[in-house]
């Protein structure tokens, strides 16, 4: 029931239609399969998963030992989260 409402939703709020080749056989498989994921990517869920990857950044750079490898990898990570996500926040702060 939930995933039917995932769906829904994304759908609602899907701002980019990738459009129909009109290809035989899997392509038009494809084409939906493509499109369910970016209405996920630009509807709510995808901003849960900013959110939730932006926390989980803050975590791992928070609890990270200061020194080491695993401390250095740690804050690499997060910080790589950091800057993926930067993009999606600043863009969400400047839609008109």
């Amino acid at each position: 029931m939930s995933g039917g409402l995932m769906v829904a939703a994304g759908q609602a709020f899907a701002e980019y239609d990738i459009g129909k080749s009109g290809g035989a056989r899997g392509i038009g498989k494809m084409e939906d399969y493509l499109q369910d994921w970016i209405n996920f990517a630009t509807g709510p869920w995808g901003l849960v998963v900013i959110v939730g990857g932006l926390i989980l950044g803050a975590s791992m750079w928070a609890l990270a030992p200061r020194g080491g490898g695993l401390g250095i990898a740690l804050r690499a990570a997060a910080a790589g989260l950091l800057i993926v996500n930067l993009g999606t926040v600043v863009a969400g702060f400047t839609v008109t």
